[in-house]
């Protein structure tokens, strides 16, 4: 579920009229939301708002630019970490999380998300990550085949 960060910053671009319809909320209400006027929506417009803002089939092979509108550092466990990073691609009103494994008590899980990372890193121009924050607004090329890849937008 998306945190009310992520939904404020997905919302900002969004028709309120077909969020309104396609959610059953008012579009006064999802305006508050959007606008911060309201800082403790009722747990069940949050779920119908993140279930509508992650709302996505998967994208057919290819490459598609996205921009990177929330990054949040998660704990599921007292002995994990985890960076959810949510993608908003440019050429439709879909949003996406992926999560990277940050400290795991499986090295194999905690390998695979660093190396996910590093790779993400490289592509936003990012060299040491000091604050999640420095993702958001990066631009990037994420492709899909049969795992995700993250490619650097080219200048020119």
């Amino acid at each position: 579920m998306l945190t009310l960060k992520e939904i404020r910053s997905a919302l900002g671009d969004r028709r309120l009229d077909v969020v309104a319809e396609a959610t059953g909320l008012h579009p006064n209400s999802i305006a508050r939301i959007r606008d911060g006027k309201n800082e403790n929506p009722r747990h069940e417009t949050i779920e119908a708002l993140s279930r509508y803002l992650t709302q996505t089939v998967r994208p057919a092979q290819g490459c598609y630019m996205a921009e990177i509108v929330g990054a949040e550092v998660v704990r599921p466990a007292d002995d994990a970490a985890d960076l959810m990073v949510t993608y908003r691609f440019l050429d439709s009103d879909n949003v996406r999380s992926a999560v990277y494994v940050l400290r795991n008590s499986d090295p194999r899980k905690e390998n695979e998300g660093r190396t996910a990372l590093a790779e993400l890193c490289k592509a936003v121009a990012i060299g040491k990550v000091y604050d999640v924050e420095e993702f958001i607004g990066k631009r990037l090329r994420v492709c899909f085949s049969e795992e995700i890849v993250h490619k650097k937008v080219q200048n020119g």
